[in-house]
């Protein structure tokens, strides 16, 4: 089949079409996104770069922050105690039985779950891993007797914890009076608080002063009477 003169030029004209518009597409319109893209990416580097430049030009007071800050902490986690042991509260409550003349009739301890602070972390200078903080509460309650004086020297005393750095906080209290013997009665939940890990070691119980042992754990129980505490000897006929 002969083409025209016409057709020709038609076939020419596209082909001349062709050459121009396929580059465009396939070439220089991918290049200009690729510059586009690459102009973007220098955009983002340059606030990158003066991100940085502000935090170089900061960085004395920056450093200064982070150890005040890390002083602070320091600080704040030395207030708690090392560990939770029972013994502690047993103790405590022996000797505020023996200052404040009131009597823990029932005693009983639980223990929460750990709740985690901060996560273990890696120190590059001495290339060991650091435990991270861990908070951990338990808790104590107790019931009591005691005379109504009694009673409010035992809330002056609660009062008085924080002065004594004690580490541990009355929750909850209760008091009523019994109709028949018009002691007051009632329960107080004691919290112990504790944070462990980056090393801190346990504290150790402290039993300075307090009577213990096998037939004396609490001592004399406070508004009892002498008498009631003395088996009666058996009359003879």
């Amino acid at each position: 089949m002969k083409l025209s003169d016409r057709d020709l030029k038609l076939l020419v004209l596209l082909l001349l079409v062709a050459v121009i518009v396929c580059p465009i597409f396939f070439l220089i319109r991918p290049f200009n996104e690729k510059i586009a893209d690459t102009n973007s990416h220098i955009e983002e580097l340059k606030k990158r770069e003066d991100f940085l430049a502000k935090l170089d030009a900061n960085r004395a007071f920056y450093n200064s922050s982070i150890e005040l800050l890390g002083n602070e902490r320091a600080k704040i986690v030395q207030n708690f105690a090392t560990g939770l042991i029972d013994e502690n509260n047993v103790f405590f409550l022996a000797d505020t039985e023996e200052k404040v003349g009131i009597a823990l009739t029932t005693l009983s301890f639980a223990t929460t779950e750990p709740t985690l602070i901060s996560e273990d972390s890696y120190d590059p200078a001495t290339g060991e891993t650091i435990e991270g903080l861990t908070a951990r509460t338990s808790l104590s309650t107790v019931e009591y007797v005691c005379d109504y004086e009694n009673m409010k020297d035992f809330l002056q005393y609660i009062l008085d914890m924080d002065k004594k750095n004690q580490r541990m906080v009355l929750t909850s209290f209760s008091a009523d009076q019994d109709d028949e013997t018009g002691k007051m009665v009632g329960v107080f939940v004691l919290n112990q608080y504790a944070v462990t890990g980056e090393g801190r070691s346990l504290a150790p119980v402290s039993a300075e002063n307090i009577p213990y042992g096998v037939d004396n754990v609490f001592g004399k129980p406070s508004g009892i009477a002498e008498e009631e505490l003395v088996e009666e000897t058996p009359v003879e006929e």
